[in-house]
């Protein structure tokens, strides 16, 4: 399950789920890295052909295709994993105030403790809160959370069409060539028109894919060529840009999952774990400073006398 690394899932967290159950999961979340790795893909081969059009260097359009394929990949990464959450279930507030998670044990001896035992409380507590990851009856994400995915989603659609009409450039090259060619014999009268001197006019380095140096030409031409074709398959970008993010949002196979509360009760544990550690070591502290505070009055006792 290469994907599940891919995108930060820890297998080790379903071990003590029913291995049929495992198994469905997996399977779901490698879908989901398969679909972020064909999301940086198609983002890479637009801005390949971007960059073509406008450098004209194979070198330099090869490197900025690496560099947004990286810059893709991890975004969609991010903004997957973030996603994923335990707000639906009755986890959710411990998940996002872990302090509530282990307030009965806020100065819960005066002794140091060994680090196993910190080890035994916190296992203890992710046993009981275990019992708390029920789902709810209904789940109804709050304002914020709501603003934030549509956020999430509007910059994806965004990113989806401006790649699109990167691999329509590509895949209709030969239509918009013609097309150009019937613009160039409508101007054939008018060699001195400023479209035919600087949009059509092959430069030093001659065309590339496109017989036209200007990007935003080629878009007008397409979308009066393709109609209402265009905004299909922009559309059909949007959808496979977009997807992963609806998913993780309203898939109930993905925010019902196990390994999505697993997550939540590892958080908290850690979380858990570590305020034990600190606690402990303040208390370390303070004894330290109350010894020295008592030798320094001994010893001021000791001059007085």
């Amino acid at each position: 399950m290469m994907q599940l690394h891919i995108i930060l899932i820890d297998e080790s967290l379903l071990q003590k789920t029913d291995p049929t159950k495992k198994d469905q999961e997996l399977l779901v979340f490698s879908i989901l890295g398969l679909m972020i790795i064909i999301i940086s893909i198609l983002g890479s081969l637009s801005t390949f052909i971007y960059c073509l059009l406008i450098f004209k260097n194979i070198i330099i359009a090869s490197s900025a295709a690496v560099f947004l394929f990286l810059v893709l990949f991890n975004l969609s990464r991010l903004m997957l994993i973030t996603s994923i959450n335990a707000y639906h279930t009755k986890l959710g507030v411990f998940h996002f105030d872990h302090e509530l998670a282990y307030e009965s044990y806020h100065g819960h001896d005066n002794t140091i403790v060994k680090d196993l035992k910190f080890q035994e409380i916190v296992n203890d507590k992710k046993d009981r809160l275990r019992k708390h990851a029920e789902t709810k009856g209904r789940y109804l994400p709050s304002f914020v959370q709501r603003i934030t995915f549509l956020l999430k989603l509007g910059f994806f659609a965004f990113l989806a069409i401006f790649f699109a009409n990167g691999i329509e450039l590509l895949l209709f090259s030969g239509q918009l060539n013609e097309s150009f060619e019937m613009i160039r014999e409508i101007y054939v009268n008018q060699p001195d028109s400023w479209l035919i001197k600087n949009a059509l006019s092959p430069d030093e380095k001659g065309f590339w894919i496109l017989n036209s140096n200007s990007i935003l030409l080629s878009i007008n031409v397409l979308s009066m060529g393709l109609g209402w074709w265009k905004t299909a398959v922009d559309i059909v970008f949007v959808l496979i840009f977009t997807i992963p993010l609806l998913l993780t949002y309203r898939s109930r196979r993905i925010f019902d999952s196990y390994y999505v509360r697993e997550l939540a009760l590892h958080e908290i544990t850690i979380s858990h774990y570590h305020h034990l550690m600190t606690e402990d070591a303040c208390k370390h502290i303070e004894r330290e400073l109350l010894g020295m505070q008592l030798d320094a009055l001994t010893e001021s006792d000791h001059q007085t006398a």
